[in-house]
């Protein structure tokens, strides 16, 4: 829980190993706090691992980047940046809920992070270690009347604090990362040529929405004609998650082993 999920480092490799995955990446929003402890575990559980991190940009699009080694102070300032501005949001939503009679410590949600990046996930998971929500799920109906829109504890629009997407590219390419868009969608394509001037290098063609919308073979097209890798992902933010998408209809939804080899070796050479 060093972001917006709700499993440990280890949960998530042990899922990897009991889903039978060669490999893995680890694409915490804001921060990569857990890829060293990530790193340690998928080595013993010999599954190759490729750290990431991921970040939103201000006018919409997730952008990933994948790396081997990072080089220089950007990515340390970038996730600062973003720890600084969540952070704010985190209290702002701990006050509003202090006002409806939820009593906890501002002190105690932050340190849930630890090193990473404090969000309204480790609000729940405070308010539900003391008993004021049943469940760490956050698409359900208990969580919608406490922090939907319009709910005594909306979570607060921190839009205008992001980095720019261009931005965003530019500071993981100096920073030896491999900029990947992540769950495209066709609201972003006008952004197209800005993103692919300032150096994104790969598309996440493959995910479950892409999957449920049929755009996987618009985006994979679009990813070759600019010459950019295509990858495969998913956005997992924990195990409530994850038993609602099995059962759902992605059964059938099984992007090829050959995409990873491919991020793999480009990632190897950005070093």
């Amino acid at each position: 829980m060093y972001s917006d999920g709700t499993s440990t480092v280890a949960e998530l490799v042990q899922r990897a190993v009991s889903m039978s995955l060669s490999a893995m990446a680890l694409t915490d929003h804001d921060t990569v706090a857990g890829v060293d402890e990530c790193a340690k575990l998928a080595a013993e559980a010999e599954i190759t691992f490729i750290p990431g991190v991921e970040f939103e940009s201000s006018e919409g699009p997730h952008i990933l980047g994948y790396f081997k080694r990072l080089r220089g102070s950007q990515m340390a300032e970038a996730s600062a940046d973003y720890r600084r501005f969540r952070a704010s949001s985190v209290a702002e939503i701990v006050a509003k809920l202090s006002q409806i009679g939820f009593r906890f410590d501002l002190e105690s949600v932050i340190a849930r992070a630890g090193e990473g990046t404090p969000t309204v996930a480790h609000v729940v998971a405070e308010m539900h270690s003391l008993g004021h929500l049943s469940s760490l799920d956050r698409t359900n109906r208990e969580f919608a009347d406490l922090f939907g829109p319009g709910a005594p504890a909306q979570i607060p629009d921190i839009t205008e604090r992001r980095w720019p997407v261009a931005r965003l590219i530019r500071m993981l390419r100096d920073s030896g990362a491999v900029p990947v868009i992540a769950h495209p969608f066709r609201a972003d394509l006008p952004l197209w040529p800005e993103m692919v001037k300032a150096g994104l290098q790969g598309v996440e063609a493959y995910h479950r929405t892409g999957y449920l919308e049929g755009t996987i073979d618009e985006f994979t097209a679009l990813a070759k004609a600019h010459d950019l890798l295509v990858t495969g992902g998913w956005d997992y933010h924990g195990e409530a998650q994850a038993f609602r998408i099995s059962q759902s209809d992605l059964d059938e939804f099984e992007p090829s082993d050959d995409l990873a080899k491919p991020l793999i070796d480009l990632v190897g050479a950005a070093v």
